[in-house]
């Protein structure tokens, strides 16, 4: 079981906006622009094809998909971005060979976004819902578990920009607002999606 939720953080490392409305957040201390519908959908396509690669195992997609500042970030970590791609393909594996595979991924519409002015981006809460099946090594029990979590979805406004993503899974507000530092500190102001899981089978 621990095996599982452990894929929970995993979730596949990739692991408001320009309407001319202003949104005032509650505690006075920071302005928002509406983000525009449409922006909210194409974002939350984007996270779908996302999904639909992962689905296929396609991991080196999703490393290529990451937010690129969020990269840079994780490859001083893991010592380069060759690293990084490797350490995503290598617990992806090992995943695989206990048996664990992720058999549905779910982008559910976003509803909360903001408009960066410092970098000039979109960026999008964008909630998923994946599926992962395993086996207790113990007693042959096949368990499914659903994950709840989301994908940062960014983008440059220039029309034509390609999204990429930050994976929600074990992700801290403080982590997010070192790359985002106009951002709301408080998870509610921001709004954080759901994090969670549940065995349901």
């Amino acid at each position: 079981m621990r095996v599982l939720f452990k894929v929970l953080f995993l979730s596949m490392f990739s692991a408001g906006l320009a309407s001319g409305q202003v949104v005032l957040d509650s505690d006075n201390s920071f302005e928002r622009d509406v983000v525009p519908p449409e922006i909210l959908a194409e974002a939350t396509r984007e996270v779908q094809t996302l999904g639909n690669e992962i689905l296929k195992g396609n991991m080196k997609f999703a490393v290529e998909k990451m937010y690129p500042r969020f990269r840079k970030q994780a490859a001083k970590r893991f010592g380069g971005e060759a690293a990084v791609e490797a350490a995503v393909l290598k617990l992806f594996n090992e995943l695989a060979e206990q048996g664990v595979d992720l058999i549905d991924f779910r982008a559910e519409p976003a509803v909360s976004g903001y408009h960066v002015p410092s970098h000039d981006e979109w960026l999008v809460f964008v909630p998923t819902v994946k599926t992962l099946r395993g086996v207790i090594p113990q007693n042959g029990k096949v368990v499914v578990v659903e994950s709840r979590d989301f994908q940062v979805a960014v983008r440059s406004r220039k029309e034509g920009s390609e999204w990429t993503f930050i994976n929600g899974s074990g992700l801290r507000v403080q982590e997010l607002r070192q790359l985002f530092p106009t951002l709301p500190a408080d998870k509610d102001v921001l709004g954080w999606p759901e994090v969670g899981g549940r065995v349901v089978k």
